[in-house]
């Protein structure tokens, strides 16, 4: 090759010498022109071959250029595909999670908002404790009375025999009365006594008990110890009688007053306290520097009317979201629920009293 290029060169250096030279030769000139041929041939497959080299380099990148986009193209489409099932799934994952989402949010705001809330709902507790209490005492003290009512019909039996009980009862209830003038006036403090907040003292409630009985069955009937004839069992038969339909009304009266009896002392932490002095603060005053208790009636009614008489419970009720304000009618109709139970029992009373007079006016009308 490049021999060729160098004929070539001195070719033409030739031909330009004989352009000035005055006797050209044919000879130079066809040697010139075979070199030139020659030359201009082999150029020209030169050329030839760089194009076709450069039209199969040219061919092969576009090939890999063509494959190289198809993979990076279905490489793209792959992850498009998957990015896309991917979302799907985080979508349908959130979509099926919403309401439990929903639930805990609703759940954080009833927990952190107070007009969602019945007012001082956590004061129950304290109530329960006062309630748990006053029910025992109540308890206990109803039966302390019903053992007295069978004791005070019973004492005209504990006589002698040859003691007439008559003669002696009635100088028993006699010394009793001047020693206890107010037993004159007890049953009306009974009678009022639902009406004033806190009990009565110890001595006022054994008092009260006392001139019930006397009310009530003012002349138990007497049995003999040991009855030995027919009469004489006869006799006891409706001495029992006798007593027994008395004693319906005398035990009913007690537990009554019961209501009335000291059950609950007043510390500073206890609900009936925080409820009075919210309701009442001069009552409060009063009740504490008088050193008072609280009756179970005082307790009941409180417990029934306190959130319609609480300024607080009244104050927030403008503020409070359907949730809370639920909530407040809720606790009042429970409330109206234990008071409910405590009148039927009332009413239960009542039918035995009735009945018992009922029943008497008949074995007045057989005599």
């Amino acid at each position: 090759m490049a021999k060729q290029r160098f004929g070539v060169k001195i070719c033409v250096l030739a031909a330009a010498v004989s352009a000035f030279s005055v006797l050209p030769t044919s000879a130079n000139a066809c040697t010139c022109i075979g070199t030139i041929s020659s030359g201009a041939s082999n150029v020209t497959m030169l050329v030839a071959g760089g194009s076709a080299a450069i039209v199969s380099a040219l061919q092969l990148g576009f090939d890999k250029t063509s494959a190289q986009v198809m993979a990076s193209e279905a490489k793209m489409a792959k992850e498009v595909v998957s990015a896309i099932t991917a979302m799907e799934k985080a979508l349908t994952s959130q979509i099926l999670m919403q309401p439990a989402i929903e639930e805990s949010i609703r759940q954080d705001l009833n927990a952190t908002s107070p007009s969602r809330h019945a007012t001082n709902e956590c004061e129950y507790v304290q109530r329960t404790g006062d309630t748990q209490a006053a029910d025992m005492l109540l308890g206990a003290q109803q039966e302390e009375l019903t053992r007295a009512v069978i004791t005070y019909n019973e004492t005209p039996s504990q006589y002698p025999e040859t003691t007439n009980a008559e003669v002696a009862f009635g100088a028993l209830v006699g010394k009793l009365i001047r020693d206890n003038p107010e037993i004159k006036t007890a049953p009306m403090n009974v009678l009022a006594g639902p009406d004033d907040i806190g009990a009565m003292s110890p001595e006022e409630f054994q008092t009260a008990s006392r001139a019930l009985n006397l009310t009530l069955n003012p002349q138990p009937a007497r049995k003999i110890k040991s009855p030995s004839t027919p009469s004489e069992i006869k006799k006891n038969v409706d001495a029992d009688l006798f007593n027994m339909r008395l004693s319906i009304a005398q035990g009913i009266s007690q537990n009554l007053l019961a209501y009335e009896a000291p059950v609950l002392d007043l510390p500073e932490d206890s609900w009936f306290a925080s409820i009075l002095e919210r309701m009442s603060p001069e009552e409060y005053d009063t009740f504490v520097a008088e050193n008072r208790k609280v009756a179970y009636s005082d307790l009941i009614r409180h417990m029934a009317t306190h959130r319609m008489n609480d300024p607080a419970t009244v104050a927030s009720a403008a503020t409070k979201e359907p949730e809370g304000l639920q909530k407040d009618l809720a606790m009042v109709k429970a409330d109206h629920l234990v008071m409910d139970y405590e009148l039927w029992k009332l009413e239960r009373y009542e039918t035995l009293l009735m009945s018992q007079i009922l029943a008497s006016q008949v074995r007045q009308e057989r005599k």
